[in-house]
């Protein structure tokens, strides 16, 4: 069988690439076997998929690949990320599960992600170098006839997942709310909310892999323009937004107005530390400055890490820390749900601290600190050249009295502000974020560091 492996596909937190060019059917069969060998004959795993037109042939040529190593599948079908992870996270006989989605990525792409048997992620260096080593090799455990694995089909898990969803939280009043699937995986939540007696209004609900509107990404305004007019037109509570796969989502106030990230951890922060003071709470190197020192001021401790879901869940399980947020609309809760990064659970949440709140979710946020922060900026930036980059900038640019994290890319801290540049771990390019005091020194910043990256770009180039 002979194809090309483009060898970027395989990433810090997941396998992404397009169909039909890096990701085809033949390459995928062979990654099943991959997959297989590298979990062992006899194991079983779960597999889900979004609603990715590319989604059907992938799980077919992957399963294919896995029961020629021995090991058996669950086969979910259409599945939000969070219960392919749930899965694997409750079910003993549930050694691991695969997710195929390229979550907020355009349509002709593809991907995979891969939990262990407590659904956290598996990551480059424990497995996915692991799987490419494999397939250059074609070195894979193929198993007689008479033990391949066994296949089965079933939804017992969604059910489960929104059984335990209902009475782990359980919303006091009556809600109304709008929410936007983007003709993704999350459309069962819809009935599911309306079931529980809810006033829900959903936008694209039917799973198509087209995306005919868009492609769902509750981080991109102009994917929330319907679900505003909606939320005003019927004076909803809330707004929720998904991406494609249901592991981030988005959330927009009685007014209209979206709520970043960084108020969104806030507000999960102040909750969770008035029943458990004194916890650790994980924050990616993006977040703001304020959410460090809110999360501070009601005794908890923040702790900066990478970005990621892979990096973030396990540092999750290191620190102990019951809470993990990450700017780009991923929350996770350790002490009350799985750890993993669970946009429907998150959804819930809000939508119970809101059914006990008094105030309406704007004058709420309104009393949150903030600061200026810029929009997340992608320049362009051949692998090969990040890393190269991002040293030079910490060599050659960085003054010395300043004040650098370098968890994850280079954040260096000064005294009315904070710079961030780092590597995209989905795509070919550089992430910049700045924040300052005020609009005007966020602006001087912002250009000040994209100088910066233009300087190390022309010097190695």
């Amino acid at each position: 069988m002979s194809y090309l492996i483009n060898e970027n596909m395989f990433r810090q937190n997941d396998i992404r690439g397009v169909y039909g060019k890096d990701l085809t059917p033949e390459l995928a069969l062979d990654l099943g076997k991959a997959i297989g060998t590298f979990f062992g004959e006899g194991k079983q795993l779960f597999i889900g998929g979004d609603s990715r037109v590319s989604t059907p042939i992938l799980m077919n040529s992957l399963a294919a690949g896995i029961l020629a190593t021995g090991v058996n599948i669950v086969m979910g079908g259409l599945t939000p990320s969070p219960i392919a992870y749930y899965a694997s996270a409750i079910d003993e006989e549930i050694d691991g599960s695969l997710m195929i989605t390229a979550s907020h990525n355009p349509a002709d792409q593809n991907g995979l992600k891969i939990t262990d048997n407590k659904g956290v992620a598996f990551y480059f260096d424990n497995c996915f170098s692991k799987l490419l080593d494999s397939l250059r090799r074609k070195d894979f455990n193929e198993v007689p006839v008479e033990r391949l694995g066994q296949q089965k089909l079933t939804k017992q898990y969604h059910d489960l997942y929104y059984e335990e969803l209902a009475k782990k939280v359980p919303i006091s009043r009556k809600m109304k709310v709008v929410i936007e699937v983007g003709n993704g995986a999350c459309g069962d939540f819809v009935g599911f909310l309306k079931q529980q007696g809810h006033e829900v209004y959903g936008l694209r609900l039917e799973p198509d892999g087209t995306f005919p509107s868009f492609v769902p990404n509750p981080s991109k305004e102009e994917t929330l323009v319907e679900l505003k007019e909606l939320l005003l037109a019927k004076k909803a509570d809330l707004g929720i937004a998904f991406d494609g796969d249901g592991d981030r989502v988005g959330f927009i106030d009685e007014m209209g107005e979206v709520i970043s990230p960084d108020q969104v951890m806030m507000l999960f922060a102040k909750e969770l530390l008035l029943k458990k003071p004194q916890s650790k709470l994980l924050l990616d190197c993006k977040t703001s400055r304020a959410t460090f020192e809110f999360i501070r001021e009601l005794n908890g401790i923040p702790i900066i890490t990478r970005v990621g879901h892979s990096w973030v869940h396990k540092t999750l399980i290191e620190e102990k820390a019951i809470f993990a947020g990450e700017l780009s609309a991923h929350y996770y809760f350790e002490e009350e749900n799985y750890g993993f990064d669970d946009a429907l659970f998150a959804a819930m949440k809000m939508m119970a601290y809101l059914s006990q709140e008094k105030r309406f979710l704007s004058e709420v946020i309104s009393t949150f600190p903030t600061y200026y922060a810029s929009d997340e900026l992608r320049i362009p930036c051949e692998d090969h050249l990040k890393d190269k980059v991002i040293t030079y900038i910490g060599e050659s640019i960085i003054k010395p009295e300043w004040e650098v994290i370098d968890v994850d890319g280079l954040r260096v801290e000064l005294e009315d502000g904070w710079f961030l540049i780092r590597s995209s771990s989905t795509e070919p390019a550089l992430s910049i974020r700045v924040e300052s005091t005020t609009p005007s020194k966020r602006d001087e910043l912002y250009q000040r560091v994209q100088t910066y990256v233009k300087e190390a770009l022309d010097s190695l180039n």
